[in-house]
């Protein structure tokens, strides 16, 4: 991994750890960042330049930016195209530089544990995450024998959670997600 994408990790994961409070103060010798978290869950730094593509290209990309990863993903871990999108707008609504409250990064929102044993080395490269989503939910889907529900409640929960209540976590967030992936999975497989 490269040292500007540790230091971003290391960073992105100090920020979810002050998130809670709903806003982030970081001083340093030189400069002070101020942030806050939006409605969606998503980190904004007003006035801080991004690296990435715009903000209005970011917040009007849509599956269609990120078609041929996503079936390229789905056929390599054998895991439904439908599903995979459904992951993604549940999980980010297809912005790839999403960092949610718990500091999961990114278009499938992987947390940075996660990426790291899907070997993913830059979590907002809209390729390596999906790819390492996909390995990750193929593995969820391998784990749980198939059962859609079982595997959605552990990329949320996660699968320990899932293994230790035997079916979907009493989480009213859980189960609010896996009703709306499956609702998406549903939209994208009519079409």
């Amino acid at each position: 991994m490269k040292r500007r994408q540790r230091i971003l990790l290391i960073l992105l994961s100090c920020l979810s750890l002050t998130a809670a409070a709903g806003f982030l103060i970081f001083d340093t010798a030189s400069a002070e960042i101020r942030g806050y978290v939006d409605k969606k869950g998503f980190f904004r730094f007003p006035g801080l330049k991004q690296s990435g593509p715009a903000e209005a290209a970011v917040r009007s990309a849509s599956f269609g930016s990120y078609e041929k990863i996503i079936e390229e993903a789905s056929g390599m871990y054998r895991v439904e195209t439908g599903l995979v999108k459904a992951v993604i707008r549940a999980e980010s609504d297809f912005n790839p530089t999403a960092v949610s409250h718990k500091g999961a990064l990114g278009l499938m929102q992987l947390m940075p544990g996660t990426a790291a044993l899907m070997e993913v080395d830059n979590p907002f490269d809209p390729a390596e995450n999906v790819l390492g989503g996909t390995r990750y939910l193929s593995q969820l889907l391998s784990r749980f024998n198939g059962d859609k529900i079982l595997a959605l409640a552990a990329y949320n929960a996660g699968p320990e959670k899932v293994a230790m209540y035997q079916g979907v976590p009493p989480y009213e967030e859980t189960k609010m997600y896996v009703r709306k992936v499956m609702e998406y999975y549903k939209a994208y497989s009519r079409k």
